[in-house]
């Protein structure tokens, strides 16, 4: 049998190219930090939102509330289901719990009903903390180095800026200090 005689610098242009090729397709898989802690922050925030609005199905008296409520169960699981895929794919560990802050304010709001526990579900997962997930959505759907991440937040943003009205209307009428911006601090026309 006889042996193809390539001239050497073929073997190494292919070589060469096998591996660039190898590592772009080991980096794309990669994320930065500023992205991994992005996929992380939404789970714990997911996670939080999940429990705390399945707990205003049987604590508050509100109805629109336990509507808002029941909306934000649906789109977190729907968007838990896309970052999970996502993270798998991007070797990243998604926390399977809300951070020890949202844990205690959790226990705290456990403890409360009717208009007590829907004033506290504003106040903690209204305005101001919907106000930060559409800019966390927004930034990342802007600034993301990765193609995949970006798709992500700019495929759910529309969904997290719908919540985000539906929860101001809330707020206004259940604790209006705590709208984001407060009527207060907001520029007057």
């Amino acid at each position: 049998m006889k042996q193809a005689n390539f001239p050497s610098r073929y073997l190494v242009a292919a070589m060469a190219a096998a591996c660039v090729h190898f590592s772009a397709g080991a980096a794309s898989e990669a994320l930065n930090e500023t992205d991994a802690a992005f996929l992380k922050t939404v789970a714990q925030d997911s996670q939080f939102d999940i429990r705390a609005s399945e707990m205003a199905q049987t604590h508050s008296d509100d109805e629109r509330l336990k509507e808002y409520a029941e909306t934000s169960v649906a789109d977190n699981k729907r968007i838990e289901r896309q970052l999970i895929t996502l993270a798998e794919e991007k070797n990243v560990q998604l926390p399977s719990s809300p951070d020890k802050a949202q844990q205690a304010e959790l226990k705290k709001l456990e403890q409360l009903k009717g208009k007590d526990f829907d004033q506290a579900y504003v106040k903690h997962l209204g305005s101001a903390y919907q106000f930060d997930l559409v800019e966390r959505f927004k930034r990342t759907a802007e600034r993301s180095v990765d193609v995949d991440v970006r798709g992500f937040a700019r495929t759910n943003l529309p969904r997290v800026n719908i919540r985000y009205s539906m929860v101001n209307s809330l707020t206004d009428r259940i604790a209006p200090e705590a709208l984001t911006p407060s009527k207060d601090t907001a520029p007057q026309r």
